[in-house]
């Protein structure tokens, strides 16, 4: 199991804001951890290939600029994504 999870797991970061998404969209994607960031259902969501890192550069920019987060969440995939994952590749 912890080889599956390993190999298909994948995780992202759910960020609320209140206010315009699009002007924490554009901060966040220049992030060095980041590699992808997309609006979807009033959320940021947030990709990188160290969400650690990604975590960190985020919370630290959010802190610095007293941005107005509302909600923060990093979810990993469900096993069946990681089944679904494995099957189609």
């Amino acid at each position: 199991m912890i080889e599956l999870r390993e190999k298909y797991q994948t995780a992202k970061i759910e960020l609320g804001f209140e206010g315009d998404l699009d002007k924490f969209q554009e901060k966040i994607i220049s992030l060095p951890a980041v590699t992808d960031c997309y609006i979807e259902r009033d959320l940021l969501h947030i990709a990188g290939e160290d969400l650690s890192a990604a975590r960190r550069e985020i919370l630290a920019a959010a802190a610095a600029g007293a941005w107005p987060v509302t909600s923060f969440a990093v979810n990993r995939a469900s096993l069946e994504d990681m089944f679904m994952k494995a099957v189609n590749s």
